[in-house]
């Protein structure tokens, strides 16, 4: 891969994954806003906002960070197993992106449907706002291990 190849695929990694970071700030934003809001209309709007944000917005974002991540890796010396601090990126980034959209979505939804009638189960809105937390401190923790990339080479090289 030419050094100039190479520059534009790590851009482009770099782009999605502070996109899908600033994407999951502003869910974690809406979920607090949810959280605490007394008014019905608020926390309606800050939910319906987060579950239609999720598909057009998230999904392309986390799921293009995972394949510009794999290519930055496998197609420089890097490698996708030779380092520790790559293989933890790539299982927390794929465990990032099959986790939040499975343990928020019908939440999100259960949410905007039963708050209007006052039937909103209890812990709905804090286990949002806990799943939204996890992703941002997941990825930053991604983010981290990006800049200082511990722990050596993995066994396998």
């Amino acid at each position: 891969m030419s050094p100039r190849s190479r520059k534009t695929l790590l851009v482009a990694h770099v782009v999605v994954s502070v996109g899908w970071l600033g994407a999951a700030t502003a869910m974690m934003t809406l979920a607090l806003r949810g959280l605490v809001s007394t008014d019905p209309i608020v926390r309606v709007s800050a939910y319906e906002t987060m579950h239609y944000f999720d598909l057009p917005v998230n999904a392309p974002l986390s799921i293009s960070m995972l394949i510009t991540g794999i290519l930055c890796s496998v197609l420089t010396p890097w490698g996708l197993i030779r380092h520790w601090w790559v293989l933890a990126k790539l299982v927390l980034s794929a465990g990032l992106l099959l986790a939040i959209p499975f343990l928020s979505a019908h939440r999100l939804r259960e949410l905007t449907e039963t708050i209007p009638a006052a039937t909103e189960p209890a812990g709905t809105a804090a286990e949002v706002l806990a799943i939204s937390i996890t992703g941002v401190t997941v990825l930053t923790a991604v983010t981290v291990l990006s800049v200082f990339k511990p722990w050596g080479r993995t066994r396998w090289y």
